[in-house]
């Protein structure tokens, strides 16, 4: 009996995936993206496709989106989306309840997913440093850095200006005073 209640929960799970993405195709074919200012519907349409369990669409809209946010002033908007997006790679529940961090598993990343989160974390920072909030943007970077220089697959990038926008957001951190440098200036090296 708990056999066959795993396996229609499984077909279930797998069956509603299949159904949000049919709904984020509908919502796309009616072009939906392409709304000036419908914060609402583009809301919906990134929940279906992440309930579908598609990171990439996720993350490329959250990125287009975003960037449409930022345009007219409403960067919180925009860090909102890319942490949503992220938050698909970052917790995962397992069966006992734990909560396991997806990015430890970054040897799992191919390198466009690996692409898309240093994009997600990179435009997080820029709209952070928009919003004057320095801290979070140095966090944003780092995370942006760390998934660079930890992730084997993202020496499979093939646009390895990618890194630029990181270093440059750190570089206006360090001059600004919002890195502490300890002496052998190791941040930099």
């Amino acid at each position: 009996d708990s056999w066959r209640s795993t396996v229609l929960r499984l077909m279930l799970q797998e069956h509603k995936r299949d159904l949000h993405m049919v709904v984020a195709e509908m919502m796309e074919s009616n072009n939906v993206q392409t709304h000036a200012f419908d914060f609402s519907s583009k809301m919906k349409l990134i929940h279906h496709w992440k309930a579908s369990g598609s990171f990439s669409k996720v993350a490329d809209l959250s990125l287009l989106f975003g960037k449409q946010f930022e345009k007219v002033g409403f960067c919180g908007h925009s860090i909102r989306l890319y942490k949503e997006a992220l938050g698909m790679w970052q917790k995962e529940e397992t069966e006992d309840s734990k909560a396991i961090s997806r990015t430890d598993g970054m040897e799992n990343f191919t390198a466009a997913d690996a692409e898309l989160n240093i994009q997600l974390y990179i435009s997080m920072g820029k709209a952070f440093a928009t919003m004057q909030n320095g801290a979070e943007s140095v966090k944003a970077y780092k995370e942006a850095l760390m998934v660079l220089q930890n992730c084997s697959s993202a020496e499979h990038i093939k646009d390895r200006s990618i890194s630029f926008p990181i270093f440059s957001g750190l570089y206006v951190a360090i001059k600004m005073g919002k890195i502490e440098q300890d002496e052998d200036c190791s941040f930099e090296k």
